[in-house]
């Protein structure tokens, strides 16, 4: 079936040949999001066998249609997988071999001086959580260090380990710092209640006694006890929660925490 992969190979191809040869010819690339959600036969079909390194820039028959087909060296395909989705196990193996594995792990420099309420680095994030400061660049700096504490947590837990760890980009401000007249406390509030507390849960199944022993360990305050819910904060509140939670499980980071 004609497609935008066959567009892209034929127009790859075009800008291949009328490239000099002490040129690098213009690269075609396609990202195919989040392909362990997708049909994978249905995706790639009879060109399957053609994305080997060795037959790259060869012209073969394709083995159903028996029409002929190149896929140009200068053409690129990225796939990306999600590794706490539990599809990815079911991934062939003669799949995976086709393509070069990179896995991208939480990045908490990506969100240090990423914006002028973030903290220049882990140092003065840390700096800020002993001052106990009640202002939204404290908050931001507990987030980012509580993050890393929770990361390392899940990796240790048996059954979850570091495919389930929760990415840097629920913190990063392009994703919760909006225009609205919102102050950024309430919209930082709306990620932990909405977004990273409520992940947690469902990792452990609802059990929040076991989320509880094995995360959120301290006297920080998250999870109300008589529902077994997580407790719907202020911001004020989640600010209390997660200085403390820093400072008790400070042992988890490489740094020293001494509170005023």
């Amino acid at each position: 079936k004609k497609g935008i992969f066959r567009e892209i190979c034929i127009e790859a191809a075009q800008a291949l040949e009328a490239t000099p040869e002490n040129r690098t010819p213009p690269r075609y690339v396609l990202v195919i999001d989040e392909l362990n959600r997708g049909n994978v036969p249905q995706i790639f079909g009879e060109i399957i066998t053609l994305l080997e390194k060795d037959k790259r820039g060869q012209e073969r028959f394709l083995s159903h249609s028996g029409a002929k087909f190149t896929i140009p060296e200068n053409v690129f395909i990225i796939a990306t997988m999600n590794t706490a989705d539990q599809s990815i196990s079911k991934l062939d193996a003669a799949l995976r071999r086709r393509f070069a594995s990179i896995s991208l792990s939480p990045d908490y420099d990506a969100l240090y001086d990423s914006h002028s309420v973030f903290p220049e680095d882990k140092e003065t994030a840390a700096e800020l959580v002993e001052t106990g400061r009640k202002d939204v660049e404290a908050m931001v700096a507990a987030s980012v260090l509580a993050l890393e504490i929770i990361n390392k947590r899940i990796t240790a837990v048996r059954g979850l380990g570091k495919g389930k760890r929760i990415g840097h980009a629920y913190l990063h401000p392009d994703t919760w710092m909006s225009d609205s007249e919102d102050p950024r406390d309430i919209e930082l509030t709306d990620v932990w209640r909405y977004d990273v507390l409520p992940l947690l849960e469902e990792y452990f199944f609802e059990d929040t006694q076991q989320l509880e022993d094995s995360i959120l360990r301290g006297d920080s305050d998250f999870i109300n006890e008589s529902t077994n819910d997580v407790v719907s904060m202020t911001p004020s509140k989640l600010k209390e929660n997660l200085r403390t939670f820093v400072i008790d499980n400070q042992g988890e980071l490489d740094i020293e925490i001494s509170p005023e």
